[in-house]
């Protein structure tokens, strides 16, 4: 069985209204049958595809989220966060972006960035009146941010692979992140300013009004401070941040603010642990479709065909952006740069092209690839968040699509945007 109808085979599946996780269970247990695989190697690749020390750091951080929204943290934050913006169109909006530019490149989990900005921004917005599916599109359009800004797990992959240096990736990473995310805040204005059936705050804040803001947003400002400083000055894991904070949130929301019983930490722990086995399940089955891609040796062929095809260089790389944007949508960032890497390096060398800005622009793919319908993953994580459909999500999301292509374009003609700190 090709790799054309693998895919084909899976658009059945999902058509024929099968969940996301059964339609590429059943996708992989075809071909593998077909093939003539042994089953137990299904069995152990879903177990590969989780079985990561840094996947700890998933329900910790999302029984975090959860937490600091039932204990009342969201809330203060989003009030200090408002001090700033609050007059302008779309301030809730950017500080959800900002928020997720922020956690995913603490993190280093897109998955688990759109899962906890949404747990903690989603109550907040939809007093506002946003719908939950805008609330799904904004927080995977930050989500996905994570591949880019560094530390960026898929970034050191990259590096490591393609021999390029990780320390200009981080620096290159950081500029085409930052400009990103103000191309997101960007559409947020724009959009906002169109939005006549939300809420905008319109009374002046006075100097007392502030004072009193900053008092009771003080210790929830502390919990973003502990993981910046934590896992930045290298004091503790991602996991073990998490773990941190669990306690913090739960010392300053029990009682400190009284807004927190035992009670409402059994749901959060619940829920967490709901919303961690479905993307869990999500990514177990995905890892397995992404080893069948790599078995049948798909990518490979399509990036020799695109040599055959031209030898215009801004032509190639596009066309390259666009097969690792299509791959992005059914496979891992991180499998995909290790199955196209020598590929990849053959490119830099054969066209001369900067090997850091065609690292940026890789990743900035790979980070689009995550929010495409039909099979983004962080399009899948902000629907269980959220609990609006993925059709709803996908259409709300396009407009931050279509500014991240034209970023991945502007990157590609003008290499100094990637550049500019190397």
């Amino acid at each position: 069985m090709s790799g054309i109808i693998l895919f084909v085979l899976l658009f059945i599946f999902l058509l024929a209204g099968m969940p996301v996780y059964a339609g590429i269970a059943a996708t992989c247990i075809v071909f593998m049958n077909t093939a003539g695989i042994d089953f137990f190697m299904m069995i152990q690749r879903m177990y590969s595809s989780v079985d990561k020390m840094t996947l700890l750091a998933l329900p910790g951080f999302l029984i975090a989220g959860n937490l600091m929204d039932k204990g009342g943290l969201a809330k203060r934050l989003v009030s200090f966060c408002e001090l700033f913006v609050a007059k302008l169109p779309g301030g809730l909006p950017i500080v959800t972006v900002i928020a997720s530019a922020i956690f995913g490149a603490i993190s280093g989990s897109g998955v688990a960035t759109t899962a906890v900005v949404g747990g903690i921004m989603l109550p907040e917005m939809e007093k506002r009146g946003y719908e939950p599916s805008y609330v799904g599109a904004l927080i995977t359009s930050g989500g996905v941010l994570d591949a880019v800004i560094p530390p960026s797990v898929i970034l050191v992959v990259y590096g490591a692979a393609t021999g390029t240096s990780i320390s200009d990736l981080f620096k290159s990473g950081f500029s085409v992140g930052l400009f990103m995310v103000v191309s997101t805040i960007i559409v947020c204005l724009i959009q906002g300013s169109r939005k006549k059936d939300v809420v905008i705050i319109k009374k002046e804040y006075t100097i007392p009004m502030v004072i009193d803001t900053l008092k009771e947003s003080i210790l929830a400002l502390l919990a973003p401070v502990l993981i910046i400083v934590g896992i930045f000055g290298g004091f503790v894991t991602p996991t073990e941040c998490s773990v941190v904070l669990i306690a913090y949130v739960i010392l300053v929301c029990g009682p400190i603010f009284h807004e927190l019983n035992l009670a409402s930490i059994w749901e959060s722990f619940k829920k967490a642990a709901l919303q961690s086995a479905a993307i869990l399940l999500i990514m177990a089955t995905a890892g397995v479709f992404g080893w069948i891609i790599a078995y049948t040796k798909l990518p490979n062929m399509l990036m020799q065909s695109i040599l055959l095809l031209t030898s215009s260089e801004i032509i190639i790389i596009l066309a390259v952006d666009l097969v690792i944007l299509v791959a992005g949508m059914f496979m891992s960032g991180t499998a995909i740069v290790l199955i196209a890497a020598p590929i990849l390096t053959a490119l830099c060398s054969t066209l001369q092209i900067n090997a850091v800005h065609f690292g940026a622009m890789i990743l900035m793919t790979l980070a689009i690839g995550c929010m495409t319908p039909p099979f983004g993953t962080c399009l899948y994580a902000s629907s269980m968040v959220t609990k609006a459909p993925v059709e709803k999500i996908a259409l709300k999301v396009l407009p931050f699509i279509m500014v991240y292509v034209l970023d991945l374009v502007l990157v590609a003609l003008v290499p100094d945007i990637a550049l500019i700190f190397v």
